[in-house]
């Protein structure tokens, strides 16, 4: 993902984490949609931004939960429900909570509010 972050066709960032977890950090540029925990159709009904922009670019779209486990798996599935191919629906494996490049991040401490 760091990769691709970096280069000139990045994937959009479709961030599911709970409203706290999100202000804590985040992608520049991600989707927000506090989508978390992905268990219900009107949980994931803010997902549908990340649709409208891969229905507008074709980019591949990365999930980005807390953990990378079976809400995202959810949100994958709601997204294929609305047209996304599967083949171009990411998850980051293991989420947030083992994302290394943490100065790829905006934080508290990166952009306060």
């Amino acid at each position: 993902l760091k990769e691709r972050l970096e280069s000139e066709n990045p994937p959009i960032l479709l961030d599911i984490q709970k409203k706290n977890a999100y202000k804590e950090h985040h992608f520049k540029d991600s989707i927000r949609t506090y989508a978390y925990p992905a268990k219900t159709d009107y949980d994931l009904q803010s997902t549908v931004q990340g649709v409208r922009v891969y229905e507008r670019t074709g980019s591949d779209l990365v999930i980005i939960g807390p953990r990378g486990g079976r809400a995202s798996q959810r949100t994958v599935d709601f997204l294929i429900t609305r047209g996304v191919p599967e083949e171009k629906i990411f998850i980051l494996q293991g989420g947030m909570r083992e994302w290394h490049y943490k100065n790829l991040l905006i934080t508290p401490e990166t952009f306060p509010h």
